[in-house]
């Protein structure tokens, strides 16, 4: 386009200037406006500005002039330690943050971390690529894995877009992306932004169900199911547009068992019949699955993606790895299975395979050792339940094993008769993954030892294990009211649940719902309270919940309890 126009009355040059002057000026107001409400003033003599690819050298030179600040060059500038622009290539535009890493940690002393200290640097992603074993400076140790499997270069967002629904950026992105549809079921469009395309990650967020009013029966996570919490069930258009509370009797909070056997196939008549409902009024709230608290956090979401990203990959060699993390076990004891396959644990066994002259007996349990590959054989080919009272044995076998041998104790704890006039209630859950049970149990004594009675039920449906605790803990505190309602002691092995029942923090899981029902249960007791024993002195509770997988309805027993019982009744008035 020649610069002049043809009747030679104006130049364009002219009217482009003035474009470019009205619209700097316009800036300039906006950031006028900004400071009388923040109370905040902008210092231009550190501020720059950037422009796109076609903006011409005129309108650059003219807004610099009106704005006084500088114009910012270079595709990969950086504002607070952070790219300035994000285009498609989001690794390469990242990777700065490996590098200054990888500098920094160069100098780091790594002889003086304990081996959970190095475990922690690589599940911080700050050390992928240092060894974790290794004790010197020249590099030597065992490389675990790269940086590309360890670190994934996104980051995970949409959270407050969803619970957060009328803030200013909830709003704009649901005009824009989603306007006639919800958050859940919005799709990526053409040209997406960054933002929307990182906050579109798959989520593993569903609704807890309070009054049923706000999520729909199709379309919306609301069952309890981690790997697919939607119905699959093919409904007619106006039922999967209706809200959950329709699935609810009219004049109970108790889920409508003739409608839902109606509606739904068996796999979502088992999911929905397995939610817990409160029977206060509350509104419906949105929980993240992957943390306890049902409350986002990156770390979380981090995990998320990572598993995500390697799905479906050949990253587990071994099949036995991939069944190690999924046992629902402490860390702790994830962390020493993980040393005693690898070789890493100093066993008399490890040691003979290093030339170490050692005689096979164990010289606690004088027994024949059996060999790591063989022990590893026998735990892939068992079932996941055996796999995790195993994994719980022989973690208590080594501690019990080193406290004989270094301190000269063991490491058991035994049941603890109440005061004169006090009761304790011992309860347990325990959880039948292959015939999708749970089974929870409660024995109630005196301070003489005697059996008020115990209780024990198997219920239809799978929960997690904090879950199951926490119901097992409802049940008891209805239950034992009728018994005993001053100076009972209710005890638990479930340590988790203890620490949930007295934290002060927000908890808007289903967990959390459960727990704040039982302080409820518990105030209507007089000086009582829930207490944490290990397994050892919780044994009559914790082999009542085994018995229960038998039982087709709630069971009852006052004086007359069952003979497999007697020994540890027995057995702990005895200790």
């Amino acid at each position: 386009m020649d610069n002049y126009l043809k009747n030679g009355k104006r130049y364009y040059d002219t009217e482009v200037m003035y474009e470019a002057r009205q619209e700097s000026l316009a800036i300039m107001e906006c950031l006028h406006l900004y400071g009388q409400a923040s109370g905040q003033t902008v210092n231009f003599d550190k501020s720059s500005i950037m422009f796109s690819r076609n903006t011409s050298l005129l309108d650059k030179s003219t807004s610099c002039s009106i704005l006084g600040v500088k114009e910012q060059l270079g595709e990969r500038t950086t504002y607070l330690g952070l790219p300035c622009l994000i285009g498609r290539k989001k690794k390469g535009i990242f990777s700065f943050i490996k590098d200054r890493v990888w500098k920094r940690l160069q100098g780091w002393t790594y002889r003086y971390l304990s081996k959970s200290g190095k475990e922690i640097l690589i599940k911080t992603v700050l050390l992928s690529q240092i060894i974790l074993w290794g004790n010197g400076r020249d590099g030597g140790g065992i490389h675990l894995k790269n940086w590309d499997k360890l670190c994934v270069p996104r980051f995970m967002g949409g959270w407050r877009l969803a619970t957060n629904p009328d803030s200013i950026v909830s709003r704009l992105l649901k005009a824009h992306y989603f306007p006639i549809s919800s958050f859940f079921s919005a799709r990526l469009s053409g040209n997406p932004s960054f933002v929307w395309i990182s906050s579109l990650v798959k989520f593993r967020s569903s609704w807890v169900i309070g009054d049923g009013q706000t999520v729909s029966i199709s379309g919306e996570p609301w069952l309890m199911n981690i790997d697919n919490p939607f119905t699959t069930t093919d409904l007619h258009p106006t039922i999967a547009q209706a809200s959950v509370n329709s699935l609810l009797k009219v004049d109970a909070k108790e889920w409508d068992l003739d409608v839902v056997s109606d509606l739904f196939n068996s796999r979502d008549i088992s999911e929905i019949v397995s939610i817990p409902l409160v029977p206060d009024k509350r509104e419906d709230s949105l929980s993240w699955r992957l943390e306890r608290r049902g409350i986002y956090s990156v770390r979380s979401g981090y995990k998320h993606l990572m598993q995500t990203r390697h799905r479906g990959s050949n990253l587990d060699v071994r099949s036995g790895w991939k069944d190690l993390w999924h046992l629902h076990i402490p860390p702790k004891v994830k962390n020493f299975l993980w040393r005693v396959i690898s070789g890493w644990l100093p066993t008399r066994d490890a040691l003979r395979s290093r030339h170490v002259e050692l005689e096979a007996i164990c010289r606690v349990y004088a027994c024949q050792l059996t060999t790591l590959g063989q022990w590893m054989q026998l735990f892939i080919s068992q079932m996941v339940d055996q796999q995790e009272q195993n994994a719980m044995v022989l973690w208590g076998i080594w501690e019990n094993q080193n406290n004989l041998v270094w301190h000269g104790r063991g490491n058991s704890a035994t049941y603890s008769l109440p005061q004169v006039g006090h009761v304790t209630c011992n309860l347990d859950v325990a959880i039948f993954r292959d015939n999708h049970r749970i089974g929870i149990a409660c024995v109630v004594r005196d301070h003489d030892g005697k059996c008020l009675g115990a209780r024990a039920r198997s219920m239809p449906g799978l929960q997690e294990p904090l879950m199951a605790e926490a119901i097992s803990f409802k049940e008891s505190l209805t239950w034992v009211k009728g018994l005993a309602s001053h100076n009972v002691r209710f005890e638990t092995d479930a340590l988790l649940l203890v620490q949930v029942f007295y934290s002060s923090l927000e908890d808007r899981s289903s967990v959390g719902l459960i727990v704040k029902e039982c302080k409820h249960l518990l105030r209507d007791y007089v000086n009582s309270s829930l207490s944490y024993v290990r397994i050892s002195a919780n044994m009559i509770a914790h082999t009542l919940t085994r018995a229960s997988i038998s039982m087709s309805d709630i069971s009852i027993w006052w004086s007359d309890i069952p003979e497999f019982l007697s020994f540890y009744l027995y057995s702990d008035i005895s200790n």
